[in-house]
């Protein structure tokens, strides 16, 4: 049986956020857990952060800093759980605030899991800033990101990948995949800027070496939704950042041959063809065109457009392993 109260170590990477990193350090401190430490990954450019977490949490020994020249979430998350003296690791955004139950619950969960269980994931719950729009398509929730797939501990939905703001895994599964794959990852002004997907890749690859995924509901993050994410444009450029990411965690996994690409852009051409149709049809009848399906007609073509610019990028400029940049 697994050890009830395992040593549990939290990564959080961070990028120029310091007022929120703060109230999220405070929340995962509010947890009365015997056994943790918070890893703050920095990839800021300046000491700013580091001096006031010092300054604010000099007496508090279960905080350690990382600073990283690196602007990429995988390379941080990699630094954070390399350096992680736990044999749990749990990962949350800076931007996030964890649950008073955060870590007993993930400690829960691994112990009542079968003995080869190799990752965890909770619920998540968005907050929103400003009344919610009523032009957000509810199929589009796990953008912002939402989570919830019901109560207890059960396996995880076999349709569904944990997001990186709420996991955890055994450090030994960790080290058996070898981590985040840093040719995905979100940077910061690199040339592969619109590649997210680290998490989902991490856990497909979780899922191929034989080690089961749990959901925990008691496991809860609160994840803010700012009022400048609730706009159209920026809705749109999260599903084209969808799109690119789909394709790139396929080229990750297994190089895609020019057939494979040319038939990505057949078909996404083809729907972006379907969807324009759609569209000036809608213009037609302006109550249509603010509807919710009117935006979720319009994410779809957002995102085979990224779909199609991603899969022309590879045909040219296949990703190296170990870029980050």
């Amino acid at each position: 049986m697994a050890e009830r109260n395992p040593f549990i170590s939290v990564v959080v990477p961070t990028c120029n956020r310091q007022e929120p990193l703060l109230k999220c350090i405070e929340s995962i401190r509010a947890n009365i857990y015997p056994q943790y430490e918070i890893i703050v990954v920095d990839q800021n450019s300046d000491d700013a952060i580091q001096k006031k977490i010092i300054g604010i949490f000099n007496s508090d020994e279960k905080i350690v800093y990382l600073h990283s020249h690196i602007r990429c979430s995988s390379d941080s998350r990699n630094r954070g759980w390399r350096m992680a003296k736990g044999d749990i690791i749990a990962f949350t955004d800076d931007d996030a605030l964890v649950a008073p139950r955060w870590l007993e619950a993930y400690a829960e969960a691994f112990q009542q899991g079968s003995a080869n269980v190799g990752m965890v994931a909770g619920r998540i719950e968005p907050v929103f800033q400003i009344p919610r729009p009523s032009w957000l398509p509810p199929e589009k929730d796990y953008l912002l990101p939402s989570f919830n797939a019901g109560n207890g501990i059960k396996p995880f939905p076999e349709e569904s990948l944990p997001i990186s703001v709420n996991f955890a895994l055994k450090r030994s599964v960790l080290e058996n995949i070898g981590g985040f794959d840093v040719r995905l990852g979100l940077k910061k002004g690199g040339k592969n800027a619109n590649i997210g997907g680290e998490d989902s890749f991490l856990a497909i690859r979780v899922k191929e070496a034989g080690f089961p995924i749990l959901y925990q509901d008691a496991a809860i993050v609160y994840h803010p939704v700012i009022a400048k994410r609730l706009n159209r444009l920026f809705f749109l450029t999260r599903n084209f950042r969808d799109g690119v990411t789909t394709v790139a965690i396929k080229n990750v996994k297994h190089p895609l041959t020019d057939k494979e690409l040319f038939s990505h852009i057949k078909w996404h051409s083809k729907r972006i063809l379907f969807y324009s149709f759609l569209f000036c049809r809608d213009f037609i009848l302006p109550k249509r065109g603010r509807s919710r399906k009117y935006m979720l007609r319009a994410a779809e073509f957002a995102f085979s457009l990224g779909v199609i610019i991603q899969a022309m990028c590879l045909k040219y400029k296949p990703l190296k392993d170990g870029e980050c940049v």
